[in-house]
């Protein structure tokens, strides 16, 4: 039997913790093929923000081959938009960019650095949101017996995705609620969960995930654990743009959703 499996480890900005989501996109791939997938290589950083001109609108990624064979790898831009919900389109951005060296072999064990850097319009006045995606244009080979006698063989790609964020250095995010927590429609709030809608006024891109969330119960104020809290594909909010939060379980029933900084 011979598969393949192209996976995708997308940066979740979301988690404090800055966790990888992967997602297979084949109905037969395996939690054991994503994990050895998961060990090819590493991509640093994953979240970066660059200022449209001067020494920081460039940085560099560093691509590690953390396994035995030669990996083949090349980096391609996209500009990024995001719904209500936190799902992403991603468009062709690559002539936004200036990547160095715009593909790379790298033997095993070793690293490679790619400078990225923005040579878009250096007149932006509001921040923008890109994806700069790590490509592997090798194949990796997985086999493992599905039963006696019979070997299943796996071919599998992966690409990571890096999250770049562009703005001018004197821009601010202004992050307001502007509808609180209801529950989802259509669903059992208490054990499915509750939404609440915020803005960005601002002209700078927000990270929901670092902002310090509460919910108000009874006159109490008490502080909600960011894990608790789901943005979509990604916790950056752009200028101008709205976002509906979901918290997991009955912890919204009676409450309110509050930002720290807000009162």
């Amino acid at each position: 039997l011979s598969s393949l499996v192209f996976a995708e480890y997308i940066h979740m900005v979301t988690p404090v913790t800055r966790r990888f989501a992967a997602i297979a996109l084949a109905a037969f791939s395996t939690s054991l093929y994503l994990g050895v997938a998961a060990s090819a290589y590493q991509v640093q950083p994953l979240t970066y923000f660059l200022t449209p001109t001067g020494p920081k609108s460039q940085t560099r990624l560093t691509v590690i081959n953390t396994d035995a064979t030669q990996l083949d790898a090349e980096l391609a831009v996209f500009s990024v938009d995001v719904d209500v919900d936190g799902k992403r389109a991603f468009t062709p951005a690559d002539d936004q960019f200036l990547i160095f060296p715009p593909q790379a072999s790298i033997k095993p064990g070793a690293a490679q650095s790619f400078q990225v850097r923005y040579i878009g319009d250096p007149a932006i006045t509001q921040g923008r949101i890109y994806v700069v995606r790590v490509k592997q244009l090798n194949i990796n080979y997985v086999e493992r017996e599905v039963k006696p006698g019979t070997t299943s063989r796996v071919a599998i790609m992966l690409n990571f995705n890096t999250t770049a964020v562009v703005q001018p250095v004197k821009a601010h995010d202004d992050v307001a609620i502007v509808s609180n927590l209801t529950p989802l429609a259509g669903k059992d709030a208490k054990s499915v969960g509750f939404v609440a809608t915020v803005a960005n006024s601002g002209d700078a891109v927000a990270d929901l995930s670092a902002l310090k969330w509460r919910l108000l119960r009874d006159g109490k104020s008490e502080d909600l654990e960011i894990m608790k809290l789901k943005f979509g594909e990604t916790s950056m909010l752009a200028p101008g743009a709205q976002r509906r939060i979901v918290l997991d379980g009955a912890l919204g029933q009676g409450a309110q959703l509050q930002l720290a900084s807000a009162g």
